[in-house]
């Protein structure tokens, strides 16, 4: 990879790339379609010049990346076509795809970042292209995760290459000093984790005399299934992940189970026990870190990321702007009950690259399109539009340890981030290829990795299972009906409300529409995914 990355930065300083240096055949991803191969020697170190790829993308940040600048230079260079990127502010993304999808001038990619309503709509009215018969026919597009493939599709059909995200994100994240000055190891059951929140609210954790900390923070958290603290504790205790399927083909939602029942009542014990923080139903999440790098409470239930960001704070809270940060934070993905031994997944994808077929209006055309997203999930490609180029973005040191290279040029530093931000946008990395970690040695990225790439935590997974399903019903009133399950859930909790209470808010569901939804839902998944 890195000779290969250096022969990049050779084309990009201008020096002459030699003919193997990023071949099709070199990188491993050349497609077996009869379509692809009328393309085969574009990617032999000469651009086609003809036929640029047209894609349309979000901007993320106040920088555009640079037209023929390093990056795209270099895949064209990788993937042989020619590239031209319209980047359009995130905060107008929306809409701009709404005019394109209306104005019929759409592009030969275009990125989208949901399932909108829009979006759906287009589906419906055939803009793009089914993509099911073409992706085995491409070695890289053909390794896509069948799992997240099925989230990312339309009532189990794919329309678009799912920009991939990791899996496994969900993390408990822990005051390893309080663990340390307790005596405690991370808790591996559910009973040793409410027993570590006890000694953190009750033994002094931090040590300075006084009855002044607490376990779990949780801040408000509106609606349902979406990764909050809640969920990821219903899915220990053997909840679906938002719904699961009987042996009939019904659809059930998670909180219809006695299993998700039995997780929002060992929430509401250790409520009332103040384990929790008794605010949690208006704490914003503006002000989650708070009382964790304050030492007030040890515990926090969110991505693997937040225990990153954390261990940093706190390095730098303490006085250790060097340090990092391991000595405070240590994080576990889960812990297992007497129901089993469950993570919570994410969906695996953000938005997705979608063809539409007025742009790509014939299936040679189509064939080359996929064929550029194909070589941009070769390693090389998903290095590039991740990483960057080696020696200007990054480089190896004597042991072979990645690491970013320091631009001292404030105005290069901030365009060189802004190619990056804006080229990850269109990759996909749907090979599974792991990037490099960028925090060689440091314990507390050490234990995110192993929990992101563990097979044994993968294997963990609960998936949705309907989650391609597309529902009139949850278009016109998912909102109403999730806010009502999401508020009845805090008033629980909070003890506000008794089982009777929470139970007519069930049935309030139901016939706000919750039994429409289930019923669309269950000929949903009949039709599409049960009898296919």
């Amino acid at each position: 990879m890195k000779k290969k990355m250096s022969l990049f930065l050779a084309a990009v300083m201008g020096a002459s790339l030699m003919a193997t240096g990023c071949s099709s055949g070199d990188s491993g991803s050349q497609s077996t379609s009869a379509g692809a191969d009328q393309t085969a020697q574009a990617g032999e170190g000469e651009v086609k010049k003809s036929d640029p790829i047209k894609i349309m993308a979000p901007l993320l940040g106040d920088t555009s990346p640079r037209n023929n600048g390093p990056i795209e230079t270099a895949l064209e260079e990788l993937t042989g076509y020619e590239v031209e990127v319209t980047w359009v502010p995130n905060s107008s993304y929306t809409d701009k795809v709404s005019v394109v999808l209306a104005g019929g001038d759409l592009p030969d990619i275009l990125v989208t970042t949901g399932k909108d309503t829009n979006i759906i709509s287009a589906v419906d009215d055939g803009v793009f292209w089914q993509l099911d018969d073409y992706i085995p026919q491409f070695e890289n597009l053909s390794k896509i995760n069948p799992d997240v493939q099925l989230n990312a599709s339309f009532n189990g059909e794919t329309y678009g290459i799912y920009r991939s995200r990791d899996v496994m994100r969900a993390g408990v994240i822990i005051r390893r000093d309080w663990l340390n000055n307790l005596g405690l190891e991370a808790p591996k059951t559910a009973d040793e984790f409410t027993e570590m929140l006890r000694a953190f609210k009750n033994n002094d954790p931090d040590g300075n005399g006084q009855d002044d900390t607490y376990g779990l923070i949780i801040p408000k958290w509106d609606g349902k299934n979406n990764f909050g603290p809640f969920d990821q504790i219903a899915t220990w205790f053997g909840a679906p992940n938002a719904y699961t399927v009987d042996e009939s083909g019904n659809v059930i939602p998670d909180f219809l189970t006695d299993e998700y029942n039995e997780a929002l009542d060992y929430m509401k014990g250790l409520y009332a026990e103040g384990l929790i923080n008794q605010d949690f139903a208006v704490l914003s999440t503006d002000d989650w870190n708070n009382d964790f790098v304050n030492g007030k409470a040890g515990v926090i239930i969110d991505m693997q990321s937040r225990g990153m960001s954390l261990s940093s704070l706190l390095a730098e809270k303490n006085g250790r702007d060097d340090a990092d940060g391991s000595e405070w934070v240590t994080m576990i993905a889960n812990v297992a009950t007497d129901n089993g031994d469950y993570v919570l997944p994410t969906s695996g994808y953000s938005g997705m690259l979608m063809i539409p077929n007025s742009s790509v209006d014939t299936e040679d055309r189509l064939m080359e399109v996929l064929d550029f997203i194909d070589k941009m999930n070769t390693d090389e490609g998903i290095m590039l539009v991740n990483k960057g180029i080696e020696g200007i973005n990054y480089e190896y040191d004597a042991n072979g340890n990645y690491k970013d290279l320091k631009i001292e040029d404030e105005t290069e530093r901030a365009q060189l981030k802004a190619d990056l931000a804006g080229f990850s946008q269109i990759g996909t990395g749907v090979t599974g290829y792991k990037l490099p970690a960028q925090l060689k040695g440091h314990q507390v990225e050490s234990e995110r990795i192993e929990i992101r790439d563990s097979a044994e935590v993968q294997a963990k997974a609960v998936f949705n299972e309907v989650e391609s399903l597309i529902s009139d019903v949850q278009t016109l009133k998912g909102a109403t009906l999730n806010t009502i399950i999401a508020d009845a859930r805090i008033l629980y909790v909070a003890g506000q409300i008794d089982r009777a209470a929470y139970d007519a808010e069930i049935e309030r569901w139901r016939t706000s529409g919750g039994n429409d939804l289930l019923e669309e839902m269950t000929n949903l998944y009949k039709e599409n995914i049960l009898n296919k």
